[in-house]
């Protein structure tokens, strides 16, 4: 089995998936975090999460 390191054009993918609220829903919010679930696509098995929230520091 091979490892596959992702590259600038891999990460950009990411980072707009992670951001973009189209198919996601807000399931749980509380003390400015919010975990959002896509639902199941045909014919797979994987369930998707995403958490956002801010962080404060003192």
């Amino acid at each position: 089995m091979s490892v596959t390191i992702p590259d600038d054009r891999a990460f950009a993918g990411f980072k707009a998936e992670c951001l973009c609220e189209e198919g996601w829903s807000p399931n749980h919010s509380k003390g400015g975090i919010t975990v959002w679930t896509q639902g199941l696509e045909e014919g797979r098995s994987i369930h998707k999460i995403k958490v956002s929230g801010h962080l404060h520091v003192l």
